[in-house]
């Protein structure tokens, strides 16, 4: 029983670090408010962005991996980086780097 609790936990905190890599997943820092990794756009397609955050938990930077995105369409990139910016908020702390880097991955679901 222990082992099944043990399991199931790993298996739930690595799917909320999934989609987030970089110092901010080694660093295990929590987000503040649950962040849906998903939007519905022109065409099927996952967008990786490079973000910084600051001390107080807001992305200040956002920028569009090209090398690492598939599908790329502008509509999608300026839906998923404004989605970034407006709702991915981290947990404040002095304890964090004043820039603490990673990247976010956004799958895009084509719309019917």
């Amino acid at each position: 029983m222990k082992l099944l609790f043990t399991c199931l936990f790993c298996g739930l905190m690595s799917l909320s670090f999934g989609q987030l890599k970089g110092e901010i997943a080694t660093d295990k820092r929590p987000l503040l408010q649950p962040f849906d990794f998903e939007i519905v756009g022109s065409k099927n397609a996952i967008l990786v962005f490079n973000i910084t955050v600051n001390e107080k938990g807001d992305v200040v930077t956002c920028e569009l991996d090209k090398m690492a995105t598939t599908g790329y369409s502008t509509p999608n990139m300026v839906k998923g980086k404004n989605k970034i910016k407006a709702e991915l908020k981290f947990v404040a702390d002095t304890m964090y780097p004043q820039f603490h880097r990673g990247t976010v991955t956004i799958t895009v679901q084509k719309a019917d």
